[in-house]
């Protein structure tokens, strides 16, 4: 398992002087994160959660998705998990009906975690419960709010929040986005971000050692009908995001086991 010593793209963001991340970063982190999502498409994989806080860093700046409590396995899901915020208005439909989707709604994500990316916050920050379903449901597809950031960009966010899934390009298709290919020289890009991760920000408010991150080893006995235990070490992080603790590690194991042939009848968690 990778240690991400460069901590989220959520504490990322908060350590820059005016927590915007550069236009040429976003590009970077968006193109990982679609390499990411494509090949989860490929494991039938539909993540739910995808935000800066389960976006991860390594100290080289290597992008990692993080966090697979909510996933689900399949190409269709009518879950409504996920943090309200990031989440397709076809996911929010599902608070009030079964709604059928497919994993475009991780897409959809990816684009409010652009904006995120470029404005900090992600929008409707402050609605809650049905006045931000029905708002992100019924409301226009959100956008940048400034003028300061390309055509590119401002296009690429259209591509992700169509609101109807059947306009919303599916990851691979957004691989060939101008404004993901544009960025020539990605070791570059790469090498900047990974330097700022090393020299932290002029007042310190962000180091490698950072407090709201550290790791410890569990071991976890994964009991699997037919087997015997399995103790598997697991390296978990444990993350202070804004203002709550939140861990889980569950869901990273059973991505693991079914992905690997076991039913999710088939085992279950002791610590």
């Amino acid at each position: 398992m990778t240690m991400c010593a460069g901590g989220s793209v959520d504490a990322l963001i908060r350590s820059t002087p005016n927590r915007s991340l550069d236009e040429t970063w976003i590009s970077y982190i968006c193109k990982k994160v679609l390499q990411g999502l494509d090949y989860l498409q490929e494991l039938n994989v539909i993540h739910h959660d995808l935000k800066g806080a389960n976006i991860m860093l390594t100290s080289t700046a290597r992008v990692k998705i993080i966090d697979f409590g909510l996933a689900t396995i399949g190409p269709i899901s009518t879950s409504n998990a996920g943090t309200r915020c990031w989440m397709a208005p076809e996911v929010h439909a599902c608070f009030t009906r079964s709604v059928h989707y497919n994993y475009k709604v991780d897409v959809w994500s990816l684009g409010i975690t652009a904006i995120e990316m470029a404005e900090y916050n992600p929008p409707h920050i402050k609605l809650r419960g049905a006045e931000l379903s029905e708002r992100i449901m019924n409301g226009p597809a959100p956008a940048l709010k400034e003028d300061i950031w390309s055509n590119k960009f401002h296009r690429f966010i259209n591509k992700c929040l169509q609101k109807d899934p059947a306009k919303r390009p599916f990851a691979k298709e957004l691989l060939l986005n101008r404004f993901i290919t544009y960025n020539r020289d990605e070791d570059e890009v790469q090498y900047s971000i990974a330097e700022h991760i090393h020299k932290g920000n002029a007042n310190d408010s962000y180091s490698l050692q950072s407090k709201s991150n550290y790791w410890e080893i569990f071991n976890v006995y994964v009991v699997i009908q037919g087997f015997r235990y399995l103790r598997i070490p697991i390296l978990i992080t444990i993350q202070k995001i804004r203002d709550f603790s939140e861990f889980s590690f569950s869901g990273v194991i059973s991505f693991f086991l079914i992905t690997n042939g076991f039913s999710s009848n088939q085992f279950y968690f002791k610590l």
